[in-house]
């Protein structure tokens, strides 16, 4: 029994020497030593309001800023991270009210959960190059926060990054940004643009629900997702837009509910399910054209749509079955190639259209009958084709 007592106070002699190694102070900073020879800083005990992190700490290189390090630091007005700290942690800046500047080094690869959550005064942030990892929530309610460049390597937005941000005016996004994920810009009531983004490939739940400052939004082609909710109350949204060839995709519960700006929305083929309530309470919405090859439509799609006038529908198709459940005005579309407008001609005014289209002018147009090469894209080419189908030469519209 004697020998186990010895055994156990030297075990806790050892581990209570270990932990006095490992943590230490060099004021106002806490910080603790890894294994690798390098340093993390724990905490900030000082009371200044401008605060210049040190890249050594006891001799000993920093290269993260630990989780909760600046909790709650009221006072701090303006924080510079010198090169070699590669990480910031969860929570590290968290309710830091006053913070309004952050310098971030260019060595920084990764920013923990909620490493800026609820910093009131912040108003910009320039994400550097090398970042490749950002986890949730980073900036959820810097309600001062208005302008975000984001690096070319983050090419998905993530889960509640900017939720809340009220005066968020624009997000540059990498051109090659695939998705938005989860709330990521809910309750962005300011947002107007992405910077080099134009279009994306999937929008998760809630994405922009509430951000009533924006007016349009493209999707591109591929496997595509809107996620439930995803622009409700988007309510000065006007144009929607699908790009490209689209295949297996779904627009799921209440995607558009309450967009009381949306005139009209050309759904394009590949898009096989939309959930219930998806266009619901859009007063404005006028005309929606349906493609033929839905397996399901949920129930109440165009709820309080009190101004609705026509689905175009294919004859036979799952749409057209719905229409006419639903007591729904209809009208039955025929694809004629080269009638990007949808008047029953293709003249002059169709090859106008596509040419406004193409330079992201705000048209609309059946996308379906502007692919008048059926290559599943619509370009150059397709205009070309129709000008010389005006100038009767020997061409045919609709073949591959």
């Amino acid at each position: 029994m004697r020998k186990f007592l010895y055994a156990f106070l030297i075990c806790g002699i050892f581990y209570f020497s270990v932990s006095l190694f490992s943590c230490r102070a060099a004021e106002p900073f806490a910080y603790e030593l890894l294994e690798d020879g390098t340093a993390v800083l724990t905490a900030y005990t000082g009371r200044s309001t401008e605060v210049v992190i040190p890249a050594e700490l006891g001799g000993v290189p920093v290269r993260e800023i630990g989780e909760e390090a600046f909790l709650g630091c009221e006072r701090i007005t303006k924080v510079t991270i010198p090169e070699g700290i590669t990480r910031i942690g969860n929570y590290a800046f968290e309710y830091c009210s006053s913070l309004a500047v952050v310098e971030l080094p260019e060595s920084l690869l990764e920013i923990g959960y909620g490493a800026f959550k609820n910093c009131a005064a912040l108003r910009e942030m320039v994400l550097p190059e090398n970042i490749y990892d950002l986890d949730s929530c980073i900036f959820e309610n810097c309600i001062s926060l208005e302008h975000v460049v984001f690096p070319e390597k983050i090419t998905r937005v993530p889960k509640g990054t900017f939720k809340n941000c009220t005066s968020l005016r624009e997000a540059v996004l990498a051109a090659e940004t695939k998705g938005v994920l989860e709330a990521a810009f809910s309750g962005c009531t300011n947002l107007q643009a992405f910077g080099a983004a134009k279009s994306f490939g999937f929008v998760s739940d809630y994405a922009f629900e509430g951000c009533a400052g924006l007016q349009d939004f493209t999707f591109e082609g591929g496997t595509l997702t809107v996620g439930a909710g995803a622009f409700s109350g988007c309510r000065n949204l006007n144009r929607v837009r699908f790009i490209g060839d689209f295949n297996e995709s779904a627009i799921q519960w209440g995607a558009f509910y309450g967009c009381s700006a949306l005139p009209s929305a050309v759904l394009p083929e590949g898009i096989y399910r939309i959930e219930g309530y998806a266009f619901a309470a859009c007063p404005n919405l006028k005309t929606l054209w349906m493609p033929d090859g839905f397996y399901y439509i949920g129930s109440h799609l165009l709820a309080g749509c009190g101004s609705f006038e026509t689905m175009y529908v294919q004859e036979g198709s799952s749409a057209f079955s719905y229409a006419i459940l639903h007591e729904i005005p209809y009208k039955i579309r025929a694809l004629l190639y080269g009638d990007v407008d949808r008047n029953g001609e293709i003249n002059g005014i169709d090859a106008g259209l596509l040419l406004q289209y193409l330079a992201d002018w705000d048209v609309l147009l059946d996308l379906a009958a502007a692919d008048v090469n059926c290559d599943g894209k619509v370009n150059g080419i397709d205009v070309s084709m129709i000008l010389q189908y005006l100038a009767d030469w020997d061409i045919e519209l609709g073949k591959p």
